[in-house]
């Protein structure tokens, strides 16, 4: 794990070459639909093999695919299990920075990735909280990088060399630690606030055509997490002028 203070100047992106959209793909559970459930299957296996000895290789390869089905399968619900942890987070979170840190943290340890980043748009309000307290991980990204058709409005977008150029300027100095990359933007009320970029040192974790399903809820979950927070604390500075 990357505990270096990454830089976090705006990001100057100019272009969008290197990114190359996700297609969704069917998931473990639709898998295991098609697939029918484990007794069934494991039956029609004993039974071919009883019936005809020379399908032994056929049993063997239905029993691989089964076995990769049920570890996909299996794999989706522990993702699922850290989507509810960063619930938690999400509702205790009061401050900005707090829940940044928090998301950023939980991610890297529960998820296995390298980098997570966290970018606000650097003309936004939200971001004003980074100029006194700027959790590792955290920054700012240009507006350039957010075209007026609304690019990160649609599905997560993988980068195709993380550790190009755009890759460096999302990820800092742990650019070179990341073999695979995704980018979500991040959106409260059709509110751009930024984009969640996470980094795995497997070079084939987010690939062209993987599953964002859970990408999408994450980032869903994050984007409604950020703007109550920051509601909470443009309350609380109210109601704090109002006193004096």
């Amino acid at each position: 794990m990357d505990n270096q203070q990454p830089p976090h100047d705006s990001l100057d992106t100019g272009s969008l070459e290197g990114i190359v959209p996700a297609m969704p793909a069917p998931d473990a559970t639709e898998a295991i639909e098609i697939a029918g459930s484990p007794g069934e299957t494991f039956a029609a296996c004993s039974a071919d093999r009883q019936s005809d000895p020379d399908s032994n290789s056929e049993d063997s390869d239905l029993m691989r695919s089964f076995d990769m089905i049920f570890q996909l399968h299996q794999r989706s619900e522990e993702i699922r299990s850290h989507l509810d942890k960063i619930d938690r987070i999400l509702l205790r979170s009061r401050t900005l920075s707090g829940l940044t840190r928090q998301v950023i943290r939980t991610l890297e340890r529960d998820l296995a990735l390298i980098a997570v980043r966290i970018l606000y748009r650097e003309n936004h309000p939200i971001a004003r909280f980074l100029t006194w307290d700027r959790p590792r991980g955290a920054g700012t990204i240009a507006d350039g990088l957010f075209p007026n058709e609304r690019f990160f409005d649609s599905e997560p977008f993988i980068l195709d060399n993380p550790s190009g150029e755009l890759g460096r300027g999302l990820f800092g100095e742990s650019a070179h630690l990341v073999a695979s990359a995704v980018l979500a933007g991040l959106c409260a009320e059709g509110e751009e606030l930024g984009v969640l970029c996470l980094g795995s040192d497997d070079p084939v974790r987010y690939c062209g055509g993987m599953n964002t399903d859970l990408i999408v809820s994450l980032a869903e979950k994050i984007s409604l997490g950020i703007r109550n927070a920051w509601d909470h604390e443009q309350t609380a500075h109210q109601a704090l002028v109002g006193r004096v």
